[in-house]
C-alpha cells in the first residue's frame, strides 16, 4: 500500500502519464458523466474541482498562488464597472509582477550583477507551471471588461475559465467569449467522447513516438555545442532539424490533447496550431504557429502601441516590439529576445518588401526561404549559452568542417566520428517526418467536419480544405487508433514535460 502511495506522489500529472490516462480522467469522465444531467452550474462545479487537483497535484504552493491570482482578478473584474481604469491598472500591475517576480527576478539579478560587478545572491524560486498562460488571460479579460466588450461572470464560472485543466497549463490562450457561451449549453457525452479520446491519443502517440524520439538527437548535438564543441555541418543540421521537428510534434500534441480532452466534456477550444511548416512566408507561419499567442499580442500589444495606423515606419517599430516582448514572454533568458527579435526582423523584411514591391514570389521560393529562417531562429531558443547556438549556426555554414559517415567515404571530404545519433536511421527519420509535417493535413483539418476546434477569428483562413482525408468511425480508423495508443502506452516508462511547460 505504501508503495502505491509513494508511485502515485512520485509520477508527475503530465497528460502523457499512466497516472493522468487510467486514474485523474476516468475519475474527472465518470463524474462529468454524471453531474451533466444535472444543472450546468453542478457540472461547471465538479470540473474546476478536478482542475483544482490535476494543479495542486504538481505543487500546493503554486494552487494557492493560482487561486489568489484568480480571485484577486475576480473581484477587480467585478469592480470594473465602478472604478473603471483604476481597477484595469491595478490589474495589469498585480498579473504582471506576479509573472515579474516568478519569471524574471533572477533574471533581473543576474544582469545587475553582470553590469554592476556586484555578488547579490540569486532567490529561490520554482516557476508555478502555467503562470505565463494564465497570467496573459486574466489581462485579456480585464481590458475587454473595460472596454464593455467582455461580460461578468459568478466566480464559478470564471474559475473554469482560467484554471480549465486541459487549457490551463501550456494553453490555448482562451478568449472568454469563447467559453461563456459554451457554458450555457448542454452537452453532448457520447459523440464528444469517441471524437475527443481519438484527438488524444493523435496528441499523445505524436509525443511519446515521435517527438520524444527526436529529442534524443537534438539534445546530444546541442549539448556538445554547448559544452564547447564545434558540430560539423551534418551535425549541426541534424540537430538543428530534430530540434525543429521536436518543438512542432511536441507543441501540436499538446494542442490536440488539449482539444480531444475539452471535447471528451463537450467543449471546443480555438485551433491553435495549424501546419505552419506548409507556411510560405513568415507572416503566414505566425498565423499558423501558437495562433491564441499570435492572437493575444496582435490585440494587446500590437494594436494599442498603434498598429499600421500611424505610417510604415511606425507599423514596422510596433512589429518588432512585438516580437521581442513575444520571445521574452517564453523565458528569462536573452536567447528568447534574440529569438523574438529575429522573427520581428523577418516580419519586418516580410511586411516591407509586401508594401514595396506588390509581387508575390513563387510558392516554393517562399517555403524553402521560410522554412530556413524558422530553422534557423530555433536554434538560439532552444540553445541554453551563447556557446551553444553560435557552435550550432557556425557548423550550419560550414565553418566548422564537414565530417561524413564512413558510408560516404567515395568523396573527396574530410571523414571523422560523427555524434552516436547522427547517423542514416536519424536522417531517414528526419526526411519522412518533414515529408508528414508539408504534405499530410494536421489533425483539425481531419476532423474539420465535426467542428471539434473553434476558429481563431482572422486565422481560420489556414484551415485545409482539401478532401483527401477524412475522420469517420469506421472499424479502419477504430484500428488506428487503437494502435497508436497501444504504441504509446507501452513507451510511458518515463514521461517527459512538454516544451512549453517551460514558458
Amino acid at each position: 500500500m505504501v508503495g502505491i502511495i509513494l508511485f502515485f506522489y512520485l509520477v508527475l500529472m503530465l497528460f502523457n502519464s499512466s497516472l493522468f490516462i487510467f486514474v485523474f480522467l476516468p475519475v474527472c469522465l465518470t463524474g462529468f458523466y454524471f453531474f451533466k444531467k444535472q444543472t450546468n452550474k453542478t457540472w461547471v462545479l465538479w470540473l474546476n474541482l478536478c482542475s483544482i487537483v490535476f494543479y495542486g497535484y504538481w505543487s500546493l504552493t503554486h494552487l494557492s498562488i493560482l487561486i489568489l491570482s484568480v480571485t484577486l482578478n475576480y473581484f477587480l473584474a467585478r469592480s470594473m464597472r465602478r472604478f473603471g481604469k483604476l481597477a484595469l491598472a491595478m490589474g495589469i500591475i498585480f498579473n504582471l509582477s506576479l509573472l515579474g517576480y516568478f519569471k524574471y527576478s533572477n533574471f533581473l539579478i543576474e544582469q545587475i550583477n553582470f553590469g554592476f560587478g556586484t555578488n547579490l545572491d540569486l532567490i529561490k524560486i520554482v516557476l508555478p507551471i502555467g503562470i505565463s498562460f494564465f497570467t496573459f488571460q486574466q489581462i485579456a479579460y480585464l481590458a475587454d471588461l473595460y472596454k464593455r466588450k467582455a461580460e461578468t461572470a459568478s466566480y464559478n464560472r470564471y474559475l473554469f475559465f482560467i484554471s480549465f485543466f486541459p487549457q490551463l497549463i501550456a494553453g490555448p490562450i482562451v478568449h472568454h467569449e469563447e467559453i461563456f457561451k459554451q457554458l450555457k449549453k448542454r452537452r453532448h457525452f457520447l459523440k464528444g467522447l469517441a471524437i475527443g479520446f481519438s484527438f488524444f491519443c493523435i496528441g499523445l502517440f505524436k509525443k511519446v513516438v515521435i517527438a520524444d524520439h527526436v529529442a534524443l538527437t537534438a539534445n546530444e548535438v546541442f549539448g556538445y555545442a554547448e559544452a564547447g564543441g564545434a558540430p560539423t555541418f551534418l551535425e549541426a543540421w541534424y540537430g538543428a532539424l530534430a530540434y525543429t521537428l521536436q518543438i512542432y510534434f511536441d507543441f501540436s500534441a499538446y494542442s490536440d490533447m488539449a482539444i480531444g480532452l475539452a471535447y471528451m466534456f463537450g467543449l471546443r477550444l480555438p485551433q491553435n496550431f495549424s501546419s505552419p511548416y506548409k507556411a510560405t512566408s513568415i507572416v503566414d507561419f505566425w498565423r499558423r504557429w501558437h495562433i491564441t499567442l499570435s492572437r493575444f499580442l496582435k490585440d494587446y500589444l500590437y494594436i494599442p502601441l498603434g498598429g499600421n495606423r500611424k505610417g510604415h515606419i511606425r507599423k514596422y517599430i510596433n512589429v518588432i516590439i512585438t516580437m521581442l516582448i513575444g520571445g521574452f514572454w517564453h523565458g528569462a533568458s536573452w536567447n528568447f529576445v534574440l529569438w523574438g527579435g529575429l522573427h520581428g526582423v523577418f516580419l519586418f523584411i516580410n511586411q516591407w518588401s509586401n508594401d514595396t514591391f506588390k509581387v508575390k514570389s513563387p510558392k516554393i521560393v517562399g517555403w524553402s526561404l521560410t522554412f530556413l529562417l524558422v530553422v534557423f531562429a530555433w536554434v538560439p531558443f532552444r540553445a541554453t549559452n551563447i556557446e551553444g547556438f553560435l557552435g550550432i549556426w557556425k557548423g550550419m555554414i560550414f565553418m566548422n568542417g564537414v565530417t561524413l559517415p564512413e558510408s560516404m567515404s567515395i568523396l573527396n571530404l574530410s571523414k571523422g566520428t560523427l555524434l552516436p545519433s547522427v547517423n542514416t536511421d536519424m536522417g531517414l527519420t528526419i526526411a519522412v517526418l518533414l515529408l508528414i509535417c508539408y504534405f499530410l493535413p494536421n489533425t483539425s483539418e481531419i476532423f474539420r467536419k465535426h467542428n471539434v476546434t473553434l476558429s481563431t477569428k482572422g486565422y481560420s483562413h489556414t484551415m485545409d480544405k482539401s478532401k483527401y482525408i477524412n475522420w469517420r468511425p469506421t472499424f479502419l480508423w477504430s484500428m488506428l487508433i487503437v494502435f497508436m495508443f497501444t504504441i504509446s502506452i507501452l513507451k510511458l516508462n518515463n514521461p517527459s514535460d512538454f516544451l512549453y511547460f517551460q514558458f
